[in-house]
């Protein structure tokens, strides 16, 4: 933590510590909470450079691949964010994004990433939302924890964060944050064991204590406090019962306030028509009277300067908006400070019992000269001072007022499911809260297809937490376009837009590419013969997007004669692949996930397997041909190989052998003649019985 003091340049640019270390190994996966989101952002600016996938283009079709790839390799990537923050989710829905409220309908306020890598954990808590004015203009505070084998200071922290999410955090239903957090525990478990609670803390609010008496409860007893600093952008009206006099007095109780004690409100700034800045704050505060007599309550601006090192030219005249918040706490020997999002109001600070915010950030304690790192943290400030209680209303700048977008609370998370006898269907599974329907409500496409529309029209007498509907063709295709339903309900006629998210056991049949389909067999078979590149798998939707390699041609394409309807040519095609098939799937051994996308995923045997069941049902293969081809990439799944220890490999291996023998076996039953032949029978046996059975190597 010692290098938030004095940060340099590099520190001071928030995208700078999203960038991973090659130390670390590949990202299993990661989880964010934010209120505000913004998904073009994310998407474009955020997850590359998270992703450690250097410059960025969105026009360029390689990148979107790129990034879609590296998210398909990830065990989950998740965003919790309040309802009011959601505008649109990002285009891949690799990506789950789950909006919506706490248990006490409270608002999602937090600001955390978790990112979980193979030999290392990464947190980032602070006051920065998911959106370009939280991580490229704002003045922000936030801070970077990363636990290794070789530095494993943060593991306490991190483990707090972890605990701690297991209340607040119920509401957003997702086994992926489930299943990442008990990695974290199992990979920061490894790591030397470091005594916590000494001097930092991890804090989340709206549980079951509130910010502030954590906060207090760090305060050395009998030590009396001399000066409170409090930067906040946003603040509760003033009166008795605003959140310094409620502090105050709780610091009273305590007998820890120091005669002359000196508040002060670091806000937002708003220019004056000469060359200062006055503090954004409720008007009420020109008048304001603090509860403990003696105490001086002052405002004033952040500096809100850009830099000119930060945009490299001096003739820059930008300003910055004020988004950090921090709490500081001085005594004669004590310092302690709460940075992260909490706002110094009502709600953020948890003086509100009712619907506190769910909040997170850090309690520091520091003594002797570690104290300076503390006061660090605090924004430099511009203007004059005004000392509130003696001023006139037009010293201070009143805040904007903000809006709140209606949301159907009731529904926690809409997503597709793979049905659980078929799991080449496709379920829309419904999560809601039962309690909190009060009437009739209705799921409905945004644009209803040739096909029909979902109109699920459902009510308060269905008291259920879960609706689900097996989908068409038609309509699947449709929601995967659209990316999200409309829920229309008792309260809201108008309906408002919700995301549609992905179950992970669904994620295998989702395209590469975003807005197109799958890959043909024989750019499948070109791929895997190392004639083209894997982004030429999936060619852009739109012939103005670019990235897209020169590929070497298939065979069809260089011969004068087109060879592609000519089945001896595309046999032979299928041969010469096997090897490529197999370097494949020893390349992905290294990951959980990256070994099921190989074996089940879009670029795969299964996925080969279902492009040839595709050409016999068209009768462009006969089906004697597919039954040797699905014979044979069963014979080389079995194959003794160098396989991993993952548990979880021998049970994608099974499902990958059992959907071809699946496939195998429609051949059979409709196309006895041909596969009921001794030829064919012996040809099989004698392929098969060449490897080891699967069973015997596990």
């Amino acid at each position: 933590m010692s290098k938030q003091n004095q940060p340099g340049l590099d520190e001071r640019r928030l995208t700078g510590h999203l960038t991973p270390s090659a130390e670390w190994g590949p990202c299993i996966g990661f989880w964010a909470t934010t209120y505000e989101f913004n998904a073009e952002y994310f998407e474009v600016d955020f997850l590359p450079t998270f992703l450690g996938l250097g410059a960025w283009d969105d026009r360029n079709w390689a990148s979107r691949i790129s990034i879609e790839r590296a998210l398909d390799a990830m065990d989950a990537s998740t965003v919790l964010l309040d309802s009011e923050g959601y505008h649109g989710r990002p285009r891949s829905l690799r990506m789950e994004v789950l909006p919506g409220k706490g248990a006490k309908r409270n608002r999602l306020h937090a600001k955390v990433l978790i990112a979980v890598y193979e030999d290392a954990v990464r947190l980032l808590v602070g006051s920065a939302n998911l959106t370009k004015p939280g991580y490229r203009e704002n003045i922000e505070v936030v801070t970077e924890l990363v636990a290794t084998a070789k530095q494993p200071e943060a593991v306490g922290l991190i483990a707090q964060a972890i605990e701690g999410t297991t209340g607040v955090l119920a509401p957003w239903p997702s086994a992926g944050i489930s299943n990442l957090n008990a990695k974290v525990s199992e990979i920061i478990g490894r790591f030397a064991k470091q005594p916590t609670g000494e001097s930092e803390w991890f804090c989340w609010g709206g549980g079951l204590l509130p910010i502030w008496q954590q906060f207090l409860a760090q305060w050395p007893t009998g030590e009396p406090v001399k000066h409170l600093t409090i930067v906040s952008p946003f603040w509760s009206e003033a009166g008795p019962s605003c959140p310094l006099n409620r502090l105050l007095r709780a610091l009273e109780d305590r007998d820890a306030v120091a005669p002359g004690m000196r508040v002060d409100f670091v806000t937002d700034a708003v220019p004056t028509d000469q060359t200062g800045f006055r503090p954004v704050l409720p008007l009420g505060y020109a008048g304001f009277t603090p509860a403990i007599p003696g105490v001086e309550v002052w405002a004033q601006a952040v500096d809100p300067h850009v830099l000119p090192e930060e945009v490299q030219t001096e003739k820059f005249t930008g300003t910055r908006h004020l988004h950090a918040k921090v709490v500081m706490m001085e005594g004669s020997e004590t310092t302690l400070l709460f940075f992260g999002s909490a706002n110094f109001t009502a709600r953020g600070w948890g003086f509100d019992p009712v619907s506190p915010n769910i909040e997170a950030g850090i309690l520091m304690r520091r003594t002797g000269r570690q104290r300076e790192e503390l006061r660090a943290l605090v924004p430099k400030t511009a203007g004059e001072p005004v000392r509130l209680g003696t001023a006139t209303p037009v010293a201070l700048v009143s805040p904007p007022s903000t809006s709140v977008q209606s949301w159907p609370t009731f529904i926690r998370d809409i997503r597709l499911t793979p049905d659980a006898q078929d799991s080449r269907m496709l379920h829309l599974l419904v999560t809601a809260d039962p309690s909190a329907i009060d009437g009739e409500w209705h799921i409905e496409t945004l644009t209803a297809p040739a096909g029909g529309d979902l109109k699920l029209a459902l009510s308060a007498t269905e008291q259920s937490e879960a609706f689900t509907g097996i989908l068409t063709r038609t309509l699947l295709d449709q929601l995967l376009t659209d990316q999200a339903v409309r829920i229309r309900w008792w309260a809201c006629d108008k309906g408002v837009d919700f995301p549609l998210n992905v179950d992970a056991q669904a994620r295998d049949l989702l395209p590469v590419s975003p807005e197109g389909g799958n890959p043909s067999e024989e750019l499948l078979l070109s791929y895997y013969q190392g004639r083209i590149h894997f982004e030429d798998l999936f060619p852009p939707v739109d012939p103005e997007q670019t990235g897209v390699s020169e590929r070497q041609a298939t065979p069809a394409e260089t011969s004068a004669v087109d060879t592609s309807g000519i089945q001896s040519y595309q046999i032979r095609e299928f041969v010469e692949s096997l090897d490529g098939i197999r370097d494949d799937l020893k390349e992905a051994q290294n990951r959980p996930r990256t070994m099921r996308q190989a074996l089940l995923g879009p670029v795969s045997p299964v996925a080969l397997v279902a492009s040839i069941m595709e050409r016999v049902e068209q009768k462009k293969r006969t089906p004697m041909a597919a039954a040797f081809q699905l014979v044979e990439l069963q014979a080389l799944i079995r194959e003794p190989m160098e396989w991993p220890t993952f548990p979880t490999w021998a049970e994608h291996r099974t499902e990958a052998e059992n959907k071809i023998a699946a496939a195998l076996e429609r051949i059979r039953q409709a196309n006895s003649e041909a596969t009921g032949s001794s030829m064919f029978k012996q040809y099989e046996k004698t392929i098969l019985s060449q490897q080891a059975s699967f069973g015997g190597q596990e």
